[in-house]
């Protein structure tokens, strides 16, 4: 009876299983425009126990072409306490460091930036939901016709993972995965609101260099975006340069007339350039 009973459990398990692969299912029912396989360049960092989080993200910022220091990235992202890495300080992290990182979620939304040519950490449960073992990972490419992903997993780099098998274990975790990209390049699945929300949060932890290349890479897609322009004017204006805040201000209450942040920023940037003025003629 007890056997019955435990090969009842598994079948319902398995069954269970099986019906839950809903993304990779729908992906091969509908048409895409992706290539038929991609394997993106990224280095592999071999990594010690309960530090995947601080490897997964050093590798995402080599993927980039940027140098990387595994142990200043270890000190903000590692939580001692908690044996590993919190998802939000692997987001602020990588702002700290200078990067763009916007969170993504979905299996379409992830192949699309792997054909843009983008790796993406994941965040994954290896464990079920009451015996939990959460683990980062880097995917760098796919393969459609083997419904393979490959990663740099744990000790394993380049390592082909079933696309059903891998959305089980990604879905315990609500699907959650994280794009790192230079100040400037763009998501291949992010719409504006979430490329601005990622290029504030750099102003906010005093990354304006990169804040100011990120939008502009957003005013490339999105031309008449009216907070980026707003963003451009305070990054200038709190590097000094009124003449260039003054100058995307005015731009942004020209295509956007009805913004009272645009108009007040723009007095404020007109006030800090002529006192400027000012001051360099009493020199």
């Amino acid at each position: 009876m007890n056997k019955k009973i435990l090969f009842l459990f598994f079948a319902i398990w398995v069954s269970s299983c099986a019906s839950n692969t809903v993304q990779t299912d729908s992906l091969y029912r509908s048409p895409n425009s992706l290539k038929a396989s991609v394997n993106n360049i990224a280095p592999y960092i071999e990594q010690e126990v309960g530090h995947c989080g601080p490897a997964t993200l050093a590798m995402a910022i080599a993927a980039t072409g940027s140098p990387y220091k595994i142990d200043e990235i270890t000190s903000q992202v590692y939580t001692p306490n908690a044996k590993g890495s919190l998802q939000e300080n692997m987001t602020t992290t990588a702002r700290r460091q200078g990067f763009m990182a916007l969170q993504i979620t979905g299996l379409k939304s992830l192949l699309a930036e792997l054909d843009a040519g983008h790796s993406v950490i994941i965040f994954e449960n290896l464990g079920i939901n009451w015996i939990p073992q959460w683990h980062y990972a880097l995917v760098t490419g796919y393969d459609l016709a083997n419904k393979t992903l490959i990663m740099h997993s744990g000790p394993h780099p380049n390592q082909f993972i079933d696309m059903g098998e891998f959305e089980l274990s990604w879905r315990l975790t609500n699907y959650w995965a994280l794009v790192v990209l230079n100040p400037g390049d763009l998501s291949a699945s992010s719409d504006e609101v979430t490329h601005l929300q990622a290029a504030a949060a750099l102003e906010r932890v005093q990354k304006l260099d990169a804040a100011k290349r990120a939008y502009l890479g957003i005013l490339s897609a999105w031309p008449r975006s009216l907070i980026a322009r707003i963003g451009l004017g305070n990054v200038y204006y709190n590097l000094g340069d009124y003449s260039s805040a003054v100058s995307y201000l005015q731009a942004a209450t020209e295509l956007h007339p009805d913004s009272i942040e645009a108009r007040t920023n723009l007095q404020i940037a007109k006030e800090a350039l002529l006192a400027a003025g000012r001051n360099s003629l009493a020199r």
